[in-house]
């Protein structure tokens, strides 16, 4: 039996094919300061990308894409994006992404309430 309890009705989990985001700014704490990580989960693929959220520019040349078929490989073991197969599933994704991006309001990082300098 799990010790873990189990999900809250008033919060249930998104639909198989509803994105769930996540974003790190490596800039907070003035490590690769610009750089923005962001990551995509929609059905069975997880995008992990460099992105910037206000010109919607890839960093380096798109190459640091990584791509996963969590269906096909849960351990997240296998990087599908340098192989090309898949170039329409990291279109789509990453068009995902700079939606979502658009959708909200961007502002500098913050540290302790106060705005990065």
């Amino acid at each position: 039996m799990s010790s873990t309890p189990p999900w809250p009705p008033s919060c249930p989990p998104p639909a198989a094919d509803e994105p769930v985001f996540s974003e790190i700014d490596y800039g907070l704490h003035h490590y690769r300061d610009g750089d923005r990580r962001a990551m995509i989960r929609r059905g069975r693929y997880k995008l992990i990308t460099y992105r910037n959220p206000v010109t919607h520019a890839g960093y380096a040349s798109g190459d640091d894409a990584v791509l996963f078929d969590l269906a096909a490989d849960p351990g997240e073991r296998v990087n599908l994006a340098p192989t090309g197969d898949h170039a329409a599933v990291i279109a789509d994704l990453t068009d995902a992404i700079d939606a979502w991006d658009r959708s909200r309001r961007i502002t500098p990082p913050t540290v302790s309430g106060k705005v990065k300098p």
